[in-house]
């Protein structure tokens, strides 16, 4: 099958050899009336034409993948912001917190409506404050009074209500991380000031492969809230794959008109960004971030050090190798 990569496909400026092919094929790119045979290095370009070859249910995913748009987000995930709200373990002014950044992710986003999960209900002006939200249309307050396992409510509710971020808070992330980790969605864990304080938001150029592939949701989402994109290039002995990525940044900056700061560093960038609160990060979230956070402390891989911003706001953006 033949492809062509509109403008604002989210595979502009990728890296052939870091598009996941997966029972599937690039075997050439036509290109201003020539053919290239592709390589790992090979960029594709707007306008491109390419030739798949592989398994013809799997070119028709390939196709929706290839003319999806930027400005859906949280598609291709799904259409719906979900939140857990556990008023047993949150007082008033946490629940209040987290049904502000709510809001607000709700209406700068592409999201259909903004679902309230409230399990141990406690009677009080919250509770009332909580019904009330239950008048917008685009809003949806789903109360358990059951006492119904938690983690059994919320994978329902996902499953039925096709949603495509899970806004959560530190002590339900860092308790439920593995189960967070198998919803295979989006997860935002918000911070402490309030998401009104954010400025721009960071990515630390580690793993190019899989930052390359995850760089239309971040740039969609980015450019959704109004903010720019920080890249921490911190010293490397992998030069090579960190230019390729900074390439993929800095032409996709162009393309969608969204600023780029390149921000190249000898220090650790862990340490640079302590001491700030107004940035939000974005974060590859596989299966290495479950391991016992002992072992993390001496890794090299910075998103295992995810823990050191725990206080601070940070999108959890699903990765399956």
């Amino acid at each position: 099958m033949e492809f062509k990569i509109p403008f604002g496909s989210a595979y502009v400026y990728r890296h052939v050899g870091n598009i996941e092919q997966k029972r599937w094929r690039i075997a050439a790119v036509y290109r201003k009336g020539q053919i290239l045979l592709p390589d790992q290095k090979t960029m594709l370009l707007p306008d491109d034409t390419i030739l798949a070859v592989g398994n013809p249910n799997v070119l028709k995913g390939v196709y929706k993948s290839i003319n999806r748009q930027f400005g859906q987000f949280p598609l291709p995930f799904g259409q719906n912001i979900y939140t857990l709200i556990d008023m047993i373990d949150m007082d008033d002014a946490q629940i209040d917190h987290i049904c502000n950044d709510a809001m607000l992710m709700h209406a700068k986003l592409n999201s259909k409506k903004l679902i309230f999960r409230v399990v141990n209900p406690r009677f009080g002006k919250m509770l009332e404050k909580l019904k009330s939200y239950q008048e917008s249309n685009s809003m949806e307050v789903l109360f358990d009074f059951l006492g119904e396992s938690t983690e059994r409510l919320i994978t329902s509710d996902i499953d039925l209500n096709y949603v495509g971020l899970f806004i959560t808070e530190k002590a339900f992330f860092s308790k439920h991380l593995d189960f967070l980790y198998r919803l295979k969605i989006p997860v935002l864990k918000i911070g402490e000031y309030g998401f009104f304080n954010i400025a721009h938001t960071v990515v630390l150029c580690d793993e190019s492969e899989k930052i390359e592939q995850l760089s239309s949701i971040i740039f969609d989402s980015a450019s959704q809230m109004g903010l720019d994109i920080s890249l921490f290039d911190f010293a490397s002995d992998e030069r090579e794959e960190r230019e390729k990525i900074i390439e993929h940044f800095e032409n996709l900056s162009k393309l969608f008109e969204e600023k780029v700061r390149i921000v190249k560093t000898k220090r650790n960038p862990i340490r640079e960004l302590e001491a700030h609160d107004d940035f939000l990060q974005f974060i590859i979230f596989d299966k290495t971030l479950l391991e016992p956070r002992i072992l993390s402390w001496l890794s090299t891989d910075m998103k295992k050090h995810y823990f050191h911003f725990l206080d601070k706001y940070q999108l959890f953006l699903p990765y399956e190798s």
